[in-house]
């Protein structure tokens, strides 16, 4: 793990949000990760710079992957 990531995760350890639930961090970190992985790639991008609806569809996969759900549920719809 680089120190980036490292980071990442312990700053997101220390968000209000996480801070009854600390072991979500390194999964958040990994849908931040794979967030960045997304727009660092134009084809996944609209003129706009917001992810193409494909590029929001695989990032929903990877949370669910991550958070080990099989269906979308209500937290990660739109």
């Amino acid at each position: 793990m680089s120190d980036s990531e490292t980071s990442v995760e312990q700053l997101l350890r220390q968000t209000e949000a996480l801070s009854e639930t600390p072991e979500l961090a390194p999964l958040a970190s990994g849908i931040f990760d794979h967030a960045q992985y997304l727009l660092d790639d134009d084809d996944n991008l609209t003129r706009a710079g917001n992810l193409t609806g494909e590029a929001k569809g695989r990032l929903r996969k990877r949370a669910e992957e991550l958070l080990g759900l099989t269906e979308t549920t209500d937290l990660l719809d739109d």
